[in-house]
């Protein structure tokens, strides 16, 4: 009997050990669903005749692991059944980037960066939102919904772990230097810690909320887009 108790409360183990394994691809499948739908904009919307207060709005919503979650606005404000109201989309503005003194940024070059973004308004280039330089061999650039990293070091491997979530991701190199931070503070991004460790240096990207992520790359280029 204690052999059988023994075998069961090993196999529970397992499988909430593997419910928290950071490499889980079931993440990625349950993603699938999510990627299909466009992003919400707007929802007009109109009470009744006999409506005269707004009492309050309760909201459903799906988080990435499928479940369903409610949050109710309360309002107790007066209406006028004949307006149109709705519910709309207002984008987070973004916060002035704070840099510590170990961190270097691309300078500014008078005209020769003026006509670069004028190209980039006509060619429609994409450009970041902020981009800075950690060290010589790395550099990064954050946009609305992604981050690339720019560097001929080999990856090894990236994960995402906490809520808010923290994005991990691991170069191979052999060098020691001191942990620096990047103060980033867009709209997703707060900032970006980066240490060296035995054969490999660490970046750890904070993020504002709980996201999901997609890794690509190209050559040198590592981009990590999250929704």
């Amino acid at each position: 009997m204690r052999i059988k108790f023994f075998i069961l409360f090993l196999l529970s183990c397992v499988f909430l050990n593997a419910k928290d394994n950071p490499f889980d691809n079931n993440i990625e499948q349950k993603n699938t669903e999510f990627a299909k739908l466009s992003p919400f904009q707007r929802q007009d919307f109109n009470f009744n005749s006999d409506a005269r207060i707004l009492k309050n709005i309760t909201i459903t919503y799906i988080n990435l692991d499928g479940s369903e979650e409610q949050t109710t606005l309360d309002i107790y404000k007066s209406i006028n059944w004949h307006d149109t109201y709705s519910f709309i989309k207002t984008k987070s503005p973004n916060a002035t980037p704070i840099l510590d003194v170990s961190v270097t940024v691309p300078q500014k070059q008078g005209n020769k960066n003026s006509k670069t973004e004028e190209n980039n308004t006509t060619l429609n280039i994409e450009t970041p939102l902020f981009s800075g330089n950690i060290y010589n061999f790395i550099s990064l650039g954050f946009y609305n919904n992604k981050i690339n990293i720019k560097t001929q070091d080999k990856i090894l491997r990236h994960l995402s772990i906490g809520d808010p979530t923290k994005i991990i991701i691991d170069f191979a190199k052999k060098q020691n230097f001191n942990t620096k931070t990047l103060q980033v503070n867009t709209a997703q991004v707060r900032k970006v810690v980066f240490g060296s460790h035995k054969g490999y240096y660490r970046l750890v990207i904070y993020l504002d909320g709980k996201y999901s992520y997609k890794y690509s790359h190209s050559e040198n280029l590592h981009t990590f887009s999250y929704r």
